[in-house]
């Protein structure tokens, strides 16, 4: 069964863009790039059904963002990257420094092409920088991933936001 998750961050550059990644079961529909201001919720609004689970990149322009979407009825869970793994319940993501490096994991392996569940990405040249550029090292045992470009940052944290979604929905 077919099941849609969305995933939006907002952008840390001087932009304030918001990515919006739309998943339906392992195919990503789109990724779409909105300027983040006040119609940004209204349009999200739009695009959403009521059952589906948002997850979004806890920004604190993002708190209102989030506000408004759980007072309208949607089934909003913020994701605070910077956070610890130990945030997350389940103890075998313990591995990762912090949701982020665990988020970019979660893309790693759905892009894997030997994955049991592979995923389908459209061409996207913001998303394309940013994949491209994610490194990863240990430090004290912990695994940490980040991306070196900042500036498509959002984008892959997007589509890594809507992947933790839909694995929510099974």
């Amino acid at each position: 069964m077919s099941h849609t998750a969305f995933g939006i961050c907002l952008s840390q550059s001087e932009s304030q863009e918001a990515a919006i990644c739309k998943i339906s079961g392992r195919y990503v529909e789109y990724i779409r790039y909105l300027p983040f201001d006040d119609d940004v919720i209204t349009h999200i609004i739009r695009l959403v059904d009521k059952d589906t689970i948002i997850a979004i990149g806890l920004a604190d322009l993002t708190t209102k963002l989030i506000q408004n979407l759980q007072e309208s009825g949607f089934n909003v869970i913020s994701v605070n990257s910077k956070q610890p793994i130990d945030t997350i319940k389940d103890q075998s993501k313990s591995q990762f420094l912090n949701i982020e490096s665990f988020l970019w994991y979660l893309i790693r392996g759905a892009l894997d092409p030997e994955s049991d569940h592979p995923i389908a990405i459209p061409p996207d040249d913001k998303l394309s920088q940013c994949l491209t550029s994610i490194i990863g090292s240990k430090e004290n045992g912990k695994i940490i991933a980040t991306t070196k470009n900042d500036d498509v940052r959002h984008a892959g944290l997007a589509l890594a936001l809507a992947l933790y979604a839909s694995d929510r929905r099974k």
